[in-house]
């Protein structure tokens, strides 16, 4: 038993626009994929009813009307109707799957109700989808994820993805940087970044106000939460918020060095980034006058240089950032934070790894 949770395409006065019968379309060839052979329950509202025709057309399901669905923004009681109403569902329905289809806050009602904790910058979008097991919470392995949508078609309500994610770019960090003090620091300071999911930019911006670095070295995945190399027709999402890091980082003043990651595209950064170094994985890089071994992936890695510099996660890592000391080989992975060099001096520091569910 699996169950799905999804909000209706985009509306305007109870119709769905254009966009919105295209992403219902979208989301029944995504569900048809799956597939999704149970029940659809809709909320009696006209933009969920028209979803739930043209996903019950496409998937050959049937569906229902389901009153519990009813949206009510200003109910504090939502919560606890939508929670009953859940219960005799799954009494009447079983073991079968299920798909809720219903307005936006009777979908985050379902999620809190899940115990589900959204990540910043995940919104409940128009037709975005959730699954999860109903016995165990466990989400499978998706939460309002939109990856069956093209980022022009992303919407919330009147408002599009693009619009949203320029307000949380152009947004100040609120939280404190835990900064090491650096006054010993007397050469040339490098700041070291990578795998940068795009709801971490406000951080990173403030990072580098703080840090005030004359090169920043990117080891890959600008983006990371877009996936390019699993979702090549993403590229539009990724060459806009691959486009406001770079625009953070030159705006700091600082020399950028960028390697590409496998989630990257070489020809969108070089389009972007024309004042860059952009380099590829295993590439030297001579920083502060000292040999430098760039690259992504930790299993792709040649350590063969005193200061081995990358990212991508820790998949295959056996090192550890407590393993580095002055003067001998040091190995740097953002899986392990962010750095700050003074390699002319021999000097190095971590700030704690951020990533957007932690912010």
């Amino acid at each position: 038993m699996i169950h799905y949770l999804s909000s209706s395409g985009q509306a305007v006065s109870g119709a769905l626009t254009e966009i919105g019968k295209k992403q219902a379309t979208l989301l029944g060839s995504r569900l048809k994929a799956i597939p999704f052979e149970g029940t659809i329950l809709f909320a009696p509202d006209s933009p969920c009813e028209k979803t739930a025709d043209i996903l019950s057309e496409i998937l050959s399901v049937p569906k229902k009307e389901a009153a519990f669905l009813v949206g009510e923004k200003e109910n504090e009681a939502l919560k606890e109707r939508v929670g009953e109403g859940y219960q005799n569902a799954l009494g009447f329905h079983g073991e079968e799957d299920l798909l809720f289809l219903a307005p936006r806050e009777v979908c985050e009602a379902l999620a809190s109700l899940f115990e589900l904790k959204i990540p910043k910058g995940v919104h409940s979008f128009d037709c975005a989808l959730t699954v999860f097991n109903p016995v165990s919470w466990r989400f499978i392995p998706t939460v309002f994820d939109t990856a069956h949508l093209p980022y022009d078609a992303i919407t919330l309500g009147e408002k599009s993805a693009r619009d949203l994610d320029a307000e949380l770019f152009a947004s100040q960090y609120q939280g404190v940087i835990p900064l090491p003090d650096l006054s010993d620091f007397t050469g040339e300071r490098i700041l070291h970044i990578g795998d940068t999911d795009s709801a971490t930019y406000p951080y990173f911006r403030k990072l580098i106000e703080m840090v005030k670095p004359q090169i920043i070295l990117h080891t890959g995945d600008l983006a990371d939460e877009v996936k390019l190399e699993r979702f090549p027709e993403r590229a539009e999402e990724y060459r806009f918020k691959a486009a406001h890091l770079i625009d953070i980082m030159r705006q700091s003043g600082a020399n950028m060095i960028l390697v590409v990651g496998n989630h990257d595209s070489y020809d969108i950064l070089k389009e972007l980034a024309p004042d860059a170094e952009i380099l590829m994985p295993g590439s030297e890089a001579i920083l502060s006058g000292v040999p430098c071994r760039l690259g992504h992936k930790v299993k792709e890695m040649i350590f063969d240089r005193k200061y081995c510099l990358y990212g991508h996660g820790m998949a295959g890592e056996t090192w550890r950032y407590g393993f580095n000391h002055p003067g001998k080989p040091c190995r740097f992975n953002v899986a392990f934070g962010s750095f700050i060099y003074d390699l002319a001096n021999d000097r190095f520091e971590r700030v704690p790894r951020v990533t957007a569910a932690s912010l």
